[in-house]
């Protein structure tokens, strides 16, 4: 092999570089209100894998190009991190002034009915 990744490794990486370029373009729905209680996580560890799977693919075959990558996936992944984090803390803000809601998965729909007009809510 002459120490390289090569075949499978290799396409499979630059697979989740695509899909990471499709999370990217549904990246705005942060800015929405999450429809459940820790939706916008979902999108930091498929992010975080890959930045891992960057750096490692970096360190192995040591070029200049693999290690810009792993830096622009690094950023990238720590980017999001901070904004869902960012973006949780305001809705549990707003859930706390008793300005927006949060639905839990696990809650049964009675739970989701409002009280005064026997509505259901959302």
């Amino acid at each position: 092999h002459g120490g390289r990744f090569r075949g499978v490794p290799v396409s499979v990486l630059g697979y989740a570089l695509v899909m990471l370029s499709v999370l990217l373009l549904s990246g705005p729905k942060l800015a929405g209100e999450p429809k459940l209680l820790g939706s916008y996580w979902a999108y930091v560890f498929p992010v975080a894998a890959l930045g891992s799977a960057c750096i490692n693919y970096a360190a192995y075959e040591n070029s200049p190009e693999a290690k810009a990558v792993a830096w622009v996936v690094f950023i990238i992944a720590e980017t999001l991190l901070i904004l869902v984090f960012v973006r949780t803390m305001y809705h549990w803000a707003q859930v706390a002034r008793g300005r927006a809601l949060w639905r839990d998965p696990l809650a049964p729909a009675s739970a989701w009915v409002d009280e005064k007009t026997g509505g259901r809510v959302g």
